[in-house]
């Protein structure tokens, strides 16, 4: 860990998202919708996208899961919700509607 309480890796990948433009909700969504037709109870994503813990710590570990499993969308997502605002995913996952 570093002095921000951050692991290197995951300041990289914030540092890393920061040139990409933020995705908006209906982006992101059909994504999430795909990703249920083959991951009924959430898969990598569950403690993100059916339990609603939306905080980086959640989205890291997810995202660390996704790529140990060759989870391709999963890591797409992920990678996706870094780039929102706490209250996009908080929304997202109130939505419900994936």
């Amino acid at each position: 860990m570093n002095g921000k309480g951050q692991r290197p890796q995951m300041k990289a990948l914030v540092d890393m998202g920061s040139d990409k433009k933020k995705p908006t909700i209906p982006e992101v969504l059909p994504l999430i919708k795909e990703y249920y037709k083959t991951n009924l109870a959430g898969g990598n994503l569950h403690i993100v996208l059916d339990d609603g813990n939306t905080n980086n710590s959640h989205l890291y570990y997810c995202l660390e899961q996704a790529k140990s499993n060759s989870d391709l969308l999963g890591v797409q997502i992920i990678e996706a919700l870094l780039l929102m605002s706490n209250r996009q995913r908080r929304k997202i996952c109130r939505t419900r509607n994936y």
